[in-house]
């Protein structure tokens, strides 16, 4: 599929933008501006004009697959390359985004016992959780655990810091209280 390297109007940043896209509006994915691409290497001749949404292609998007757009026969084409890019294969196959090698996350576990040492045995679940969350986010931060686990890893590990905390807060009530029964009685 041939391309055609264009420029942007606005800041001069070279796109390659496939054939069936000249003529049409697409976005600049540095600066946002909206430009029709033309062909030969030359800028566009409307900047900054805002296109319908189904002909505005976003170039900017941060995914390792190039953006699509829907052609009236189903197939999947890319709307524009980078310069640096390599060319867009016609595959369907999407890359994954998750390495193979990661360690499964424990983020379920350990936010139920976070929130169940809320509820009961807060001296035993809670530093069960605190200590598991601990582990596992040095695990994921290091790049051995899959990081999708991140936010309830790190939920369950701080129910468990509270579970521990209100644990220890009310044993100590608990105390006081058995001492202040044990001196009133004794009198």
């Amino acid at each position: 599929m041939p391309n055609e390297v264009i420029q942007c109007p606005q800041c001069d940043r070279k796109l390659k933008v496939p054939e069936y896209l000249l003529g049409q509006a697409v976005k600049c994915p540095t600066c946002g501006a909206t430009f029709t691409a033309s062909g030969g290497g030359g800028s566009a001749s409307e900047p900054n004009t805002p296109a319908p949404p189904q002909e505005e292609p976003d170039l900017g998007r941060d995914e390792e697959e190039p953006p699509v757009k829907r052609q009236s026969s189903g197939r999947r084409r890319p709307a524009a390359l980078d310069e640096e890019e390599e060319d867009y294969d016609d595959s369907p196959r999407r890359r994954s985004r998750r390495r193979r090698d990661y360690q499964p996350h424990r983020g379920a576990v350990i936010l139920v016992l976070g929130i169940l040492s809320l509820v009961i045995f807060p001296i035993i679940l809670g530093p069960i959780a605190w200590v598991m969350g601990n582990n596992d986010m040095r695990e994921i931060r290091a790049g051995r655990m899959d990081p999708e686990g991140e936010g309830t890893t790190n939920a369950g590990r701080i129910c468990g810091m509270i579970g521990t905390t209100l644990g220890i807060l009310g044993m100590c009530c608990l105390g006081l209280v058995f001492i202040s029964i044990a001196a009133s009685g004794g009198r």
